[in-house]
C-alpha cells in the first residue's frame, strides 16, 4: 500500500512539473499598446497626420514622424487611426511637450 501511494505521489508531482513547465514560454510579453494616462502638464505642439505605407508601420513610425514636424514632442495624445481605401493606415493626433520632465 505505501508503494502504491509513493508512486501516486510520485506521477502527481511529474504532472506538476510538466504543467509548470510547459506553463513558462521563454518568449518576452509585454503590453502591446501602452497610454500613460496620468495627469500631467503639457503644451500642445500641434496636430500630426502620418500616412502609413507599408508593413509593420505603426506607433513608433507615428511618433518619429511627430518629431520630424515637431521635434520637441515628447508624446501624442488623441490618436485616431483611418483605414484608407488602398488598405493602408492614416494615423492623426495631437504632439505634446511635458512641461515638468
Amino acid at each position: 500500500m505505501a508503494n502504491k501511494k509513493s508512486l501516486l505521489g510520485i506521477l502527481v508531482m511529474s504532472l506538476v512539473l510538466g504543467f509548470v513547465v510547459i506553463g513558462c514560454s521563454s518568449t518576452p510579453t509585454g503590453p502591446f499598446m501602452f497610454s500613460d494616462a496620468a495627469p500631467k502638464e503639457y503644451t500642445i505642439l500641434g496636430e500630426v497626420t502620418y500616412k502609413a505605407t507599408g508593413i509593420h508601420k505603426g506607433f513608433i513610425d507615428f511618433l518619429a514622424e511627430a518629431r520630424k514636424q515637431y521635434p520637441g514632442t515628447d508624446y501624442i495624445i488623441d490618436i485616431m487611426v483611418d483605414v484608407r481605401q488602398d488598405k493602408g493606415l492614416v494615423y492623426r493626433g495631437t504632439a505634446i511637450k511635458y512641461k515638468n520632465k
